[in-house]
């Protein structure tokens, strides 16, 4: 029975992710990966069967047993060196490995029996079909963990000319949008927004953040952290939207010590 015309198409996406290698003219290439949406069980499929009044008068159970004991046969008929065709594909025994010589015997753990699957027309045919949704791939969100006032050895107070560690993910700040970087923000003044300069950043990696507190904060307010950047994994590789990371209201209620 041909089903086809009732397969639910156009929900497939594909992630991009950069590749590591950049063309001469400077621009960067990407690959991508089908985005699995979920793995669904034999007995989720024999619900929906069920569901959707597709069950012949069956129950879930009795589909499900049908459908084990298929598989059962079609695993023997496998291991007998038999394929099997349904409207998947065909199902065939294949063997990995190389062999030292036409006498050589076949060794476990050198070689390997596996099973493949050849996709039928009627599959491969809905595929080539389809127009999947393009979405960004290993986008590194970043995210701040931890900050804490080497001087005072605290998250709670900053001291203003001193070094400052931040911990995260995908905190590395790289990137050419000039919004790239990190910011003190005061709380209680929205007008007052400090950018910490290059020059006063000693560590600038993947998880850790040190600098130097600009001198600038104003004794006795309270600043909150916001971290800008393009970094997508890889730091000659830039996103082309910048993604916002502020450190959480557990620990960024920060208070500049007053002299």
């Amino acid at each position: 029975m041909n089903n086809t015309s009732n397969l639910k198409v156009g929900r497939l996406s594909i992630a991009l992710y950069p590749t590591h290698l950049q063309k001469k003219d400077g621009k960067v290439t990407y690959h991508a990966k089908v985005v699995n949406r979920a793995t669904v069980s034999m007995a989720d499929i024999c619900n929906d069967l069920v569901a959707s009044g597709n069950n012949c008068g069956l129950s879930s159970d009795e589909i499900e047993t049908i459908w084990h004991n298929i598989c059962q046969a079609r695993k023997k008929r496998l291991a007998e060196g038999i394929s099997s065709r349904d409207d998947l594909g065909t199902l065939y025994p294949s063997v990995k490995g190389t062999f030292a010589d036409d006498q050589s015997p076949y060794i476990k753990g050198v070689h390997t029996i596996t099973v493949r699957l050849r996709a039928s027309e009627e599959v491969s045919e809905t595929m080539a079909n389809l127009t999947p949704a393009i979405t960004q791939g290993n986008t590194c969100h970043p995210v701040i963990d931890s900050v804490q006032d080497i001087r005072t050895q605290t998250d709670t107070a900053l001291t203003p000319g001193g070094l400052l560690s931040i911990k995260g993910r995908n905190i590395c700040l790289v990137g050419d949008d000039e919004a790239v970087g990190l910011y003190f923000e005061n709380v209680h003044d929205t007008t007052e927004i400090v950018k910490v300069s290059q020059t006063d950043m000693s560590t600038n990696s993947k998880n850790v953040l040190c600098l130097i507190i600009p001198t600038t904060l104003k004794g006795g307010c309270s600043y909150r952290l916001r971290l800008v950047t393009q970094y997508s994994g890889n730091k000659q590789v830039f996103r082309k939207e910048p993604l916002i990371a502020y450190a959480t209201t557990e620990f960024t209620a920060l208070t500049v010590k007053t002299a």
